[in-house]
């Protein structure tokens, strides 16, 4: 699978950015807006409105989401989540309990 199109739910996103496959997000409800926002600015994926997107929009999404900036700042992130985790959060919860 090259590209991942999905509506920006947290599973979807996780799964994609853990795999570090490139994205193209449709949001259409609650959360998927600031997942899709998040993204995008971190230029991680290219977002579609799914209710009036053309053939011109998946173009430009594709484009953006496949290039070489883009690919970077995923591999950044993908590698960031593979030292995250439960035991992470724990850690830090446990530190700042701590203080």
């Amino acid at each position: 699978m090259d590209v991942v199109i999905h509506h920006g739910g947290n599973n979807s996103f996780t799964e994609s950015l853990y795999f570090g496959k490139p994205m193209v997000i449709m949001p259409f409800s609650s959360d998927q807006f600031d997942i899709a926002s998040d993204a995008e600015e971190l230029r991680i994926a290219g977002v579609l409105n799914p209710n009036s997107f053309g053939i011109g929009s998946i173009k430009k999404a594709l484009r953006h989401t496949l290039s070489r900036e883009s690919e970077k700042a995923l591999l950044y992130w993908k590698q960031k989540l593979a030292t995250r985790g439960p035991r992470y959060a724990v850690r830090r919860l446990l530190s700042t309990l701590s203080k």
